[in-house]
């Protein structure tokens, strides 16, 4: 029966990644009935091989899916803003709502609203971008109602001085909507992975995958992992010094700050390469997080320690603060100080200079 299930779930993401949540399993020569994904206790993803199609995408709040364009679409070509009025609409609509049936697992006005609004949306954006209000065929002049619309779009280009004509011209394509993409997309998120895409802070928790094997047995294991998104500093960190030259047995001064981030971020120090540990009994160094607004924190440390001959190669002493969150983010900023060393007077007994009178 089913056995041997884990679970791969990355403990740290930046917010925006993509990242792909995976559950392995041995079914021992059974079929899968469904495999199941869960942040926390909601369910968001779930794939059951029997159904056409096997994947369905439930709404939660920040979890995008990318399976679900097309599971939710499943249509193929552009449409007349009044799709059931063309006879060829009628019959892709009529394709749509059999499929939208077949998926019991998802509300069907809510897929018929999402159809809907991502048309709408398409549409005028397409709109925008070429000043054209309709789909055209790939050979819009041999049809009369294509021939009226190009020539309004060749006048609305004629009247728009600032961009090229020529280029304006050029006829629109077929299909608004890239769906080999799409489809190449939901290949990610399968029998054994789901993709989510754009994650942000909100999808911070426990993630849970659930498995069931099919007939005869339907055994069913869970797995459980923990995933924090992480609001990385959009500035790379900077270093402050009070002076750029400094002598021997002198006191030195520098802090180092960085951009806002959720949550605070890691500072540590290295002075010629070699790190400064923070229960150092030479540099001494201190950590603040300062709360922002926007509940975000930037962190400053402060390092300050008095400066010996052995610090200063070739004359000058190199310092480097880095910032990091967990693996997922890791910047650095470096400064180079100069020694201000004293001046020799000259002992040789050499003459003065030529007009020199004592």
């Amino acid at each position: 029966g089913l056995k041997d299930l884990t679970i791969n779930v990355p403990a740290v993401v930046r917010s925006g990644d993509t990242v792909t949540l995976s559950c392995h399993y041995d079914l021992e020569g059974l079929p899968l009935y469904t495999i199941q994904w869960f942040l926390e206790d909601t369910e968001f993803y779930r794939y059951l091989p029997e159904r056409d199609p096997p994947y369905s995408t439930f709404n939660v709040d920040g979890i995008h899916v990318n399976a679900e364009v097309a599971a939710a679409m499943h249509i193929n070509d552009c449409y007349d803003e009044r799709p059931t009025e063309l006879p060829e609409n009628r019959h892709r609509l009529r394709e749509s709502e059999e499929i939208v049936q077949s998926d019991r697992d998802l509300d069907v006005k809510r897929r018929f609203d999402y159809f809907e609004e991502f048309l709408r949306v398409t549409l005028a954006e397409v709109a925008a971008a070429m000043h054209i209000n309709d789909c055209y065929d790939e050979r819009p002049t041999e049809l009369p109602e294509n021939r009226h619309r190009l020539r309004e779009s060749e006048e609305i280009v004629q009247s728009d001085r600032d961009l090229d004509v020529k280029r304006r011209k050029l006829k629109p394509p077929l299909t608004i909507i890239d769906y080999s993409r799409a489809v190449s997309q939901v290949s990610k998120s399968n029998t054994h992975d789901v993709t989510l895409v754009d994650v942000s802070r909100k999808l911070t928790g426990k993630y849970k995958c659930e498995v069931s094997a099919g007939s005869p047995s339907y055994h069913t294991l869970i797995k459980r992992a923990k995933m924090e998104v992480v609001d990385a500093p959009k500035t790379d960190p900077m270093i402050g010094i009070e002076k750029e030259r400094i002598a021997v047995g002198e006191l030195f001064r520098a802090n180092c700050t960085t951009g806002n981030s959720r949550p605070a971020s890691a500072i540590t120090w290295r002075l010629n390469g070699d790190v400064i540990a923070n229960d150092s009994m030479v540099y001494r160094t201190r950590h603040l997080a300062i709360p922002q607004d926007d509940g975000s924190q930037v962190s400053k440390s402060t390092i300050d320690f008095k400066v010996t001959n052995d610090m200063f190669q070739s004359g000058r002493l190199h310092l480097r603060c880095t910032v990091s969150i967990a693996d997922v983010y890791r910047k650095s900023a470096d400064i180079d100080i100069t020694e201000d060393a004293p001046r020799i007077a000259s002992i040789t007994g050499e003459s003065p200079p030529r007009g020199h009178r004592e």
